[in-house]
């Protein structure tokens, strides 16, 4: 990585972490977020629907599990969707049984 690049973000395989970054990982609280047990992501839902003031919120790991979430929430099985732009809309559309009609801009 060029020296004038301090973080990059662009992918998780890029990133290398520091002693600083490891160390903290080793020590932080774990527990599954699945079972609701994870004190950070837990810390971080809370944190969410306090400045939104939402009564409730769900961490998702990359903006196309949000979108894909958002979507079978809509959608019925079969029920059509329309996206002006997308990529691996394929497997959105295997996902959540409906149907995909994309309009290329």
């Amino acid at each position: 990585m060029s020296p004038a690049i301090r973080d990059d973000f662009r992918s998780d395989t890029v990133t290398r972490p520091s002693a600083p970054m490891r160390a903290a990982m080793a020590a932080a609280e774990v527990g599954d977020d699945a079972y609701g047990d994870d004190p950070t992501v837990n810390r971080l839902e809370a944190t969410v629907c306090d400045m939104l003031g939402k009564e409730s919120a769900l961490f998702v790991s990359s903006g196309t599990q949000a979108n894909l979430i958002a979507l079978m929430s809509h959608c019925e099985r079969g029920d059509e969707y329309i996206v002006c732009v997308f990529r691996s809309s394929g497997g959105t559309r295997v996902l959540s049984c409906a149907r995909r009609r994309a309009r290329l801009l």
